[in-house]
């Protein structure tokens, strides 16, 4: 009986410890393009495409008759917890704005020209919104996301990666772009192939620490 006691009783502590490890492991959705945002080389100023509300001016510095793009505001894509804003002033900070929450102060700086906007959700209340730089050959990503405390955080920068990994990140020299990213479980991929070949050489596994609450790096080349 005594030897039957002991067994069960490692059973259930091997069974808490698997629901344990079940518990820390977080699953990202595959990333979902919701809108675009970008800087009008036509007539200046702040474009936005499938965005859920803009209270912004039109930018009547070069045409007054403009109704294509904007000087000051904010708008806003989706709704709800959800909801990714990006403030904007070209008088003042022309080509960058501050992406992340309805409070100003509760954002991260970017500098943009053409971006494209990828939500990624978690089952563990962390959203990711990835931006694509692309460009001509050039395609890179900044990852931010926001917490489950509510506090926006750039979590990933492709053009940090390439100054690592490559030795150089400058726009338009870099020698390699990415492809949009593909989610495993806990962890974001992201390929890379160089500026003349569609050919992958290789990806970047951003793999969730949960310890840590941020990513870690591994390059994998083929």
């Amino acid at each position: 009986m005594m030897r039957k006691s002991v067994k069960m009783v490692l059973g259930v502590m091997l069974g808490t410890l698997m629901l344990s490890g079940n518990a820390l492991a977080m699953t990202f959705s595959e990333p979902l393009e919701i809108g675009c945002i970008g800087m009008s080389q036509k007539v200046g100023g702040f474009t936005c495409k499938n965005e859920s509300a803009n209270n912004g001016d039109y930018y009547t510095k070069y045409n007054k008759n403009n109704k294509h793009s904007f000087g000051k505001g904010v708008a806003r894509f989706g709704n709800g917890a959800d909801a990714l804003y990006v403030h904007y002033n070209v008088y003042q900070n022309r080509g960058e704005v501050k992406l992340g929450g309805e409070n100003i102060a509760n954002t991260v700086s970017l500098n943009i020209l053409n971006e494209w906007i990828y939500r990624i959700k978690s089952d563990d209340g962390i959203t990711l919104y990835a931006i694509r730089f692309w460009y001509g050959p050039d395609s890179d990503w900044r990852i931010i996301g926001r917490k489950k405390d509510g506090t926006f955080v750039k979590y990933i920068d492709t053009i940090d990666i390439t100054e690592k990994y490559f030795g150089m990140s400058t726009y338009g020299a870099s020698p390699v772009r990415y492809d949009i990213p593909v989610c495993q479980n806990d962890t974001i991929i992201i390929h890379y192939m160089g500026q003349k070949s569609s050919e992958y050489l290789g990806e970047f596994r951003f793999k969730w620490d949960y310890n840590a609450q941020w990513f870690g790096v591994e390059q994998v080349a083929y």
